[in-house]
């Protein structure tokens, strides 16, 4: 082989690597999966996280949570400032950061965690001060249904 063939090949095996590291572009051309976690999971630190099919609709016990009850930083888990009517704790192994939950048809992001939610336990943020402790407390303890829709959102409405 002489040394132009040589180059040919070379600069071929390189844009072949561009064009497939393009994911898009290499999935409409081959057919091949772009990059990125399978569709279904997401892996995060080594474990394997399961993204619920939308049309899954079960049931978690609920339980409701103020500001006081942080760490004191005003943030969540996820580093986003909560907010009521949309900041619900989960288990992330259960339900991804950032997923859309919805909760007895009310919308929420999973944003936070908790020492206390483990499995298919959830806690609804109802604020700071003594009115969103009297809710917390009114709320109590109770089972819901919840949906699971995977994906990281950036407005919930």
């Amino acid at each position: 082989m002489n040394e132009y063939a040589g180059k040919v090949i070379k600069v071929f095996i390189i844009s072949l690597i561009l064009l497939l590291s393009l994911g898009g572009i290499a999935e409409i051309l081959f057919g091949l999966p772009g990059p990125g976690p399978d569709p279904l999971s997401i892996g995060y630190a080594g474990t394997e996280y399961y993204m619920h099919p939308n049309q899954e609709v079960m049931t978690f016990e609920a339980t409701a949570y103020t500001l006081e009850d942080g760490n004191g930083d005003g943030l969540t888990a996820s580093m986003t400032v909560p907010q009521v009517g949309r900041t619900i704790a989960v288990d992330p192994a259960i339900i991804p950061y950032g997923s859309k939950v919805i909760v007895n048809g009310h919308t929420y992001v999973a944003e936070d965690c908790g020492g206390d939610i483990k499995g298919n336990r959830i806690d609804i943020y109802m604020g700071s001060g003594s009115d969103a402790y009297k809710e917390a407390m009114q709320f109590g303890r109770q089972w819901v249904e919840v949906q699971i829709k995977g994906g990281i959102l950036n407005d919930v409405n």
